[in-house]
């Protein structure tokens, strides 16, 4: 019953992010859509789907899909923990290790994601322009496909420098 619960709650906010210009929302809504797909082709990992395509994989993903990526993806050997605060390292420890003590590695590597390179365009991709009528809101946004991958030493930094100028 929950899961069919959260898939409701997804497609209400998929309906509502339909006349979401993109202020507040983030991710899913009609500007940040257009946004990615005008600089992503589709299949790379950084491409949006369109709310129709979303809503689809939300009606046809079943518990078992749920399951299967969980298995795959959250795992000891791709997590991190951090702890924050007035703590003693020893106490720490030995929370952690009766939480997940016998968390264990399954005998499979996770796959690792690959995020290809997105050549920088030769002209400025066309202006699009989405009329939601009745909005209250108006949202632009520009940029390009940086070429700065995860694994720059200051890919940090630059994130950090995007959110304090962006």
């Amino acid at each position: 019953d929950q899961f069919s619960k959260l898939q409701s709650e997804s497609l209400s906010s998929l309906e509502a992010a339909k006349q979401d210009t993109g202020g507040t929302g983030g991710a899913g809504t009609q500007a940040n859509i257009a946004f990615a797909d005008a600089l992503y082709p589709k299949g790379h990992p950084y491409w949006s789907p369109s709310i129709d395509q979303s809503e689809a994989a939300v009606k046809s993903i079943t518990i078992d899909d749920l399951k299967s990526f969980y298995h795959t993806y959250y795992r000891p050997d791709t997590t991190v923990l951090v702890v924050v605060g007035d703590v003693k390292t020893q106490d720490a420890l030995a929370k952690i290790k009766a939480a997940f003590g016998d968390w264990a590695n399954p005998s499979t590597l996770a796959p690792v994601l690959n995020i290809p390179d997105v050549p920088l365009p030769a002209k400025a991709p066309p202006t699009q322009v989405i009329s939601l009528p009745g909005a209250s809101q108006t949202s632009i946004l520009w940029g390009y496909a940086g070429q700065l991958k995860r694994t720059n030493k200051d890919f940090y930094a630059a994130t950090i420098m995007n959110y304090i100028l962006g």
